[in-house]
């Protein structure tokens, strides 16, 4: 009796034992990312719009909060881990991390412009 005691002592934490589940970014599906920033003085925003799993939409918004339809951009993305690599229809390609609700993305043609997007 005492042993099956002890077996149950030793076995009963790991039952309800919880682990921290894994951050999953495989699908941003529904999800929307904003970059901000000031140019000549004007705040601007672009905006990420992951419309389901393999599809995203860029829209820029002009000072006024109106969609700039002319630079709406169409494009494909890939989540491996924190990972995202985005390209776009005209080829264009952004890849960078995901960490918590930041997303940074580097343009693979020129390494020098990196743009941090925050979860909406």
């Amino acid at each position: 009796m005492k042993k099956v005691i002890l077996v149950m002592v030793l076995i009963f934490p790991f039952v309800f034992q919880s682990c921290k589940k894994d951050e999953d970014n495989s699908s941003l599906a529904g999800t929307e990312w904003v970059f901000a920033y000031t140019l000549s003085g004007v705040t601007l925003e672009t905006h990420l719009k992951f419309t389901d799993e393999k599809n995203v939409v860029t829209l820029y918004y002009d000072e006024n909060g109106q969609i700039s339809g002319e630079d709406t951009e169409y494009g494909t993305y890939a989540v491996s881990g924190s990972h995202i690599v985005i390209t776009y229809t005209d080829g264009t390609t952004y890849s960078g991390t995901i960490t918590g609700n930041k997303m940074s993305l580097i343009y693979d043609d020129d390494p020098s412009f990196t743009f941090t997007f925050v979860k909406k």
